[in-house]
């Protein structure tokens, strides 16, 4: 399931996605590549029918960052990263470089400076989200919040991360988080969001819809939808957050599909999708994806799991 790195640094790279196998130099793995070139290919010409631009973030495996670190045998090179293989292949039209966001780069170019993932984790740390907030700026035209993480307050707490609980001995991992929101507001709760909110710590995911607005005279008067998994979040730490302090209004729905008819109705400047490099194995299904009836079928879920949450839903 994982690797255990240097300096107490952990990989994933095996399991459900078999990560490290997206490494290798395969037809299967280049099969998959063309597949979500023809998808991203086909989403930026339909969102540009629709008047909105299409730009698509592949979050970094930790595996394509701190490779350095990996000190192990096997098949994982950073130069055959699958997300930076697929923006390779999209570089070789005009439109599909308009349409890629390279977060790869800059998070290896920084990954000295400070701890852009979490050592027991997946994820990126607070300063990692800010490196790929401001690739997502700078492919569109956006002005970026320089001091961002410098004037937003921070929480620390030590938790037991997705991959330090696996080991035999847990690790648990010092985490210091900052809390992004202070221009934008929430504006619009899905169902979803609304009845995670009312159960705290409830964990709820795909099908979440959350809508920010800021009016701040200096944010950017774009509107932008936001496709995204957990890189993104919806919560005050993630990329959405920062993305929603910079935008004027900013919607996000946990998805790897796009609802069009969402993204027709909104009228969007900007539509963005976001994914992980490790769930690349999967490609997303946009036809008739509904994410309302995706809500709907998460709350029935949750609710038949959890009987006594029904007096508090949405």
């Amino acid at each position: 399931m994982f690797h255990i790195g240097q300096d107490g640094w952990l990989f994933l790279t095996t399991g459900t996605n078999r990560a490290a196998d997206l490494y290798a130099n395969s037809r299967l793995v280049w099969r998959m590549l063309r597949s979500w070139r023809r998808l991203l290919l086909a989403r930026a010409a339909k969102a540009g029918r629709l008047g909105a631009r299409y730009l698509h973030l592949s979050a970094p495996e930790k595996l394509s960052v701190y490779d350095h670190k990996f000190f192990g045998d096997g098949p994982v090179r950073a130069a055959r990263s699958p997300a930076g293989r697929l923006g390779w292949a999209l570089s070789l039209s005009a439109a599909g470089r308009g349409l890629w966001v390279d977060a790869l780069t800059p998070l290896r170019r920084q990954r000295d400076e400070a701890d852009l993932y979490y050592r027991t984790d997946t994820h990126w740390t607070s300063h990692g989200t800010f490196v790929a907030y401001r690739a997502v700026c700078d492919a569109c035209g956006a002005a970026p919040i320089a001091d961002l993480l410098s004037t937003r307050p921070t929480r620390s707490d030590t938790r037991l991360m997705d991959l330090g609980e696996k080991l035999q001995f847990p690790v648990r991992e010092v985490c210091t988080d900052h809390q992004i929101p202070l221009r934008a507001r929430i504006v619009e709760r899905g169902r979803l969001y609304a009845l995670a909110e009312r159960r705290p710590g409830l964990v709820v995911h795909t099908g979440v819809h959350v809508a920010y607005r800021n009016d701040d005279p200096a944010a950017d008067p774009r509107m932008l939808v936001l496709f995204g998994s957990s890189y993104s979040s919806y919560g005050p730490v993630g990329l959405t957050s920062m993305l929603a302090e910079t935008f004027r209004c900013v919607h996000f729905v946990w998805s790897a599909a796009v609802d069009w008819a969402l993204v027709a109705r909104l009228a969007p400047d900007i539509v963005l999708t976001e994914s992980a490099e490790r769930f690349m194995t999967r490609l997303p299904d946009d036809d008739g994806f509904d994410f309302e009836r995706c809500q709907d079928e998460a709350i029935a879920r949750i609710l038949a799991e959890n009987p006594g949450l029904a007096a508090i839903s949405p």
